[in-house]
């Protein structure tokens, strides 16, 4: 018998016990921390940039031909893309099943696409095409900002690119950070056609004369080999390479005319030094900033990047020039660690009411002492399977160890009740009444365990994300019964046979009252049944009732997939009509700042105008809106919840007549969507073109809004944008 074995030997039993401890508080200090399990699909993202090309353009030319070639994939299950004629941008997601090496996926994607390349328009391959694995959504926002408004947008934009975004990126866990809408330095070159016309300069003339004359050669060396018998010396030559400053730039050769006369670039044209790129504006709390948005990696501990990530920037910040600060408008971790906070909190409350109800009932603290060390040992174990598995500490593995507490204390008590049975009836010592206690319950311990065990086990292998996310669940719990059920029959019994004695004949007078009202409250529960029992007709009837209200509440209540929550957040999308200008969207954007400024319950609101989160995209039509509430313990009315924030912005939005305005709450498991609520794709085959599918779209969108259930619903689809024909 086991059991024998480790009675016999206590020292052993406790060694093997501690070691249990010691390796489950390594794996625990180890295992990384989230809030849900992982249960996004391995994604990686193909972007490539057609800078001018309308959507058409950019789906018939760029997407087709890259999709042709990625179709192949080995565990690809769809892709989705998307052709932004706006900023000349298509994006092609491929999502892989899930299991798939993400890093083998990237690699098979970046070798189709070379085998594309060479069919791409000749634009698309000198910028390149870029593949990319995919990330969750933003996990933390750094904003770089002027408080006296001393250094402007474009300054700052360029000295985080140079000096702060590769540091960020060099960060453990940060697969990807980058400046929204960067304004990279550039010159900007302003044409006279008036001037260009009267000396017969065409735009393509000055292209052309920039390209020749601002370019980095290298012009050899002189003296060398083959040479001259007697050459002495062999000399580097150094050419001035690429034009910086707008004075080089307007002394540029445009044209030499037939009597010797030459056309500078100056002559017919402005230049001066400016950014790249305008058609994005950012915002925080209604001030300009540059906007840095941190992506983890799909394996990367959420929680230690945002800490390391604070940590870099918070280095960093000692050495920027004067007139450049930093804020932390938004981050995603704080609703995550305040969830795992509470739920470890909830573990140790859980573990202080079976300390009490065990020695309430045992009476003993000798007694009690044995299933409250089994307690720990058991949890601890917990742990180690969740290390050999590659699972994480989540709010569902530890809510499975909350479970687990009221389970693995039954196998302990088992134990010590039946060893203080035999102690008080039979008489016999500690460590006779271990071993004859162990022969009797041995067997039904080990079938605690199996029946538990298969119980939980097969709900591991249910199929779909409910399997998914449920397994790690499941799997924490069946770990701690294993650990439990092995913890009873050696450590259990090897304490029991050390420490137990005798009960004293009559208890502390506490406990006497509590037995007397036990026993009375144990008899009334003897007798009701009894009379229960006797009047078949109204049991059934009863039983009946109760199974009926089960149905009906069961197809009553609302059922989802993970129950909305407070995050902290939430996100707002506005869209003009199409065609609209940037300063158009930028007022809306104010509009909606003003509005959401005005809650009590907002802290921070950042603006992000000409970008489409929906959608993913620029858009000089739309404007993305991350607003951060206060912490939740100042958020105590209804008013400042999040659906009490959120639905009162949104009967201001209604007022907003230049735009449509959504807001929306993020997703309850990050990575799974942009927003909450579901998104659904149509898809036509045959022949399809975008009249059709923009028209079964809208009957779709038109069908929908019939449901009740349905708050909002919107399509990123734009066929009717306004171009002109040249």
């Amino acid at each position: 018998m086991i059991s024998k074995f480790f009675i016999n030997r206590p020292i052993f039993a406790a060694v093997i016990a501690i070691i249990i401890v010691i390796l489950g508080s390594i794996a625990a200090y180890t295992l990384p921390i989230a809030q849900f399990p992982s249960l996004t699909p391995p994604t990686v993202v193909v972007t490539a940039n057609y800078p001018g090309a309308d959507s058409e353009t950019l789906a018939n030319d760029v997407i087709s031909p890259l999709e042709a070639q990625i179709s192949g994939a080995d565990g690809l299950m769809y892709t989705s893309s998307i052709a932004s004629g706006s900023s000349g941008t298509a994006m092609i997601t491929c999502t892989f099943e899930i299991g798939t090496n993400l890093d083998l996926a990237t690699v098979d994607i970046q070798n189709r696409i070379n085998l594309a390349e060479p069919i791409l328009p000749s634009v698309v391959k000198t910028l390149g095409v870029s593949v990319q694995k995919k990330t969750a959504d933003i996990l933390f926002i750094i904003a770089m900002y002027s408080p006296d408004e001393s250094v402007d947008d474009v300054t700052i934009s360029n000295y985080v690119s140079a000096n702060v975004l590769d540091e960020i990126k060099r960060v453990p866990g940060a697969g990807q950070a980058q400046i929204f809408g960067p304004r990279d330095y550039a010159m900007r070159v302003w044409l006279n056609p008036d001037k260009m016309a009267t000396m017969g300069i065409t735009a393509t003339d000055v292209n052309n004369a920039i390209a020749e004359q601002n370019i980095q050669i290298a012009p050899g060396r002189i003296g060398q080999s083959p040479m001259l018998n007697g050459q002495q010396l062999t000399i580097m030559l150094k050419a001035k390479g690429r034009l910086t400053e707008p004075k080089e730039f307007e002394n540029i050769i445009i044209k030499a005319k037939n009597d010797g006369r030459i056309v500078r670039l100056g002559e017919i044209a402005k230049v001066e030094l400016g950014a790249s790129n305008y058609e994005f504006l950012r915002r925080v709390d209604g001030k300009p900033a540059v906007i840095v948005g941190i992506f983890a990696d799909p394996n990367a501990n959420a929680l230690d990047t945002v800490a390391a990530v604070k940590a870099k920037i918070k280095k960093l910040s000692k050495s920027f020039p004067a007139g450049i600060a930093y804020a932390e408008p938004y981050d995603t971790t704080t609703f995550v660690k305040i969830s795992i906070e509470e739920v470890v909190k909830t573990l140790f409350e859980a573990l202080m009411l079976v300390v009490f109800i065990v020695y309430l009932f045992l009476q003993s603290w000798r007694a009690s002492l044995i299933p409250l060390i089994a307690v720990p040992v058991s949890l601890t174990g917990a742990f180690i399977g969740m290390y050999l598995l590659g699972y994480s500490i989540n709010t569902l593995t530890l809510f499975g160890m909350v479970l687990a507490i009221g389970i693995v204390v039954d196998d302990a008590i088992v134990v010590v009740e039946n060893m203080e049975r035999i102690m008080q009836t039979e008489g016999l010592a500690p460590r006779e009444a271990a071993l004859k206690a162990m022969s009797q319950v041995m067997g039904p311990i080990i079938a605690i365990v199996l029946v538990l065990c298969s119980v939980f086990i097969p709900s591991t292998f249910m199929p779909g994300m409910t399997g998914l996310l449920y397994k790690q669940f499941a799997m924490t719990i069946a770990v701690s019964v294993v650990f439990s059920g092995f913890t009873a029959l050696s450590l259990s019994p090897a304490i029991g046979a050390l420490i137990l004695k005798e009960h004293e004949k009559l208890p502390p007078k506490i406990f006497q009252k509590f037995n007397a009202w036990f026993a009375n409250l144990t008899e009334s529960y003897v007798e009701r049944s009894a009379w229960l029992v006797r009047r078949r007709m109204l049991t059934v009837f009863l039983y009946c009732s109760a199974v009926a209200t089960v149905i009906y509440l069961g197809k009553t209540i609302p059922t989802a997939f993970i129950p909305s929550e407070d995050q902290g957040y939430f996100i707002s999308v506005a869209s003009l009509p199409d065609g609209a200008s940037l300063e158009r969207t930028e007022a809306v954007a104010q509009k909606i700042e003003a509005i959401q400024k005005a809650k009590p319950g907002v802290e921070h609101v950042i603006s992000l105008v000409g970008f489409n989160l929906l959608g993913g995209q620029q858009e000089p039509n739309s404007v993305t809106v991350f607003t951060r509430l206060k912490p939740w313990e100042e958020r105590t009315t209804k008013e400042t919840s999040l659906d009490g924030v959120m639905h009162s912005v949104m009967a201001e939005y209604s007022k907003i007549n230049e735009a449509f305005a959504m807001a929306f709450a993020p997703p309850p498991i990050r990575g799974l969507g942009t927003t909450g609520g579901f998104q659904c794709r149509l898809m036509l085959k045959g022949d399809a073109n975008t009249t059709k599918i923009a028209m079964y779209t809208q009957q779709f969108i038109a069908k929908i809004k019939e449901r009740k259930e349905i708050a909002n619903i919107s399509t990123q689809m734009r066929p009717d944008s306004p171009v002109i024909m040249v």
